[in-house]
């Protein structure tokens, strides 16, 4: 990776209107190049050696729909129609679709 330097901090200030300070161009140099350096020790890393995650893998049991009564939720709904939600309409169908 090539180095950073100091005309190149300057040059992104410009480019993104900010008015910075000599300490603050050499802060962000500091600061810049230590993140450019972690970035290089992690592009070091053989990512072919490491193990496969599992975490995402259910081991308990199989995923098979159980048939269940919608009846209890809907019985809680303020408002509800057969077998439905009755909920407030939110679209506006007189507006011309864009």
């Amino acid at each position: 990776m090539a180095k950073l330097q100091r005309t190149d901090i300057i040059k992104l200030a410009e480019l993104s209107a900010l008015q910075l300070s000599d300490t603050e161009v050499d802060r962000l140099l500091t600061d810049l190049q230590n993140l450019v350096s972690y970035v290089d020790q992690l592009n070091e890393v053989a990512l072919n050696e490491l193990q496969p995650s599992v975490k995402n893998q259910n081991i308990f049991r199989d995923d098979v729909a159980i048939p269940t009564s919608s009846e209890p939720l809907l019985a809680q709904a303020p408002e509800r129609f057969q077998d439905y939600f009755v909920v407030p309409k939110v679209i506006d169908s007189t507006k011309d679709a864009q």
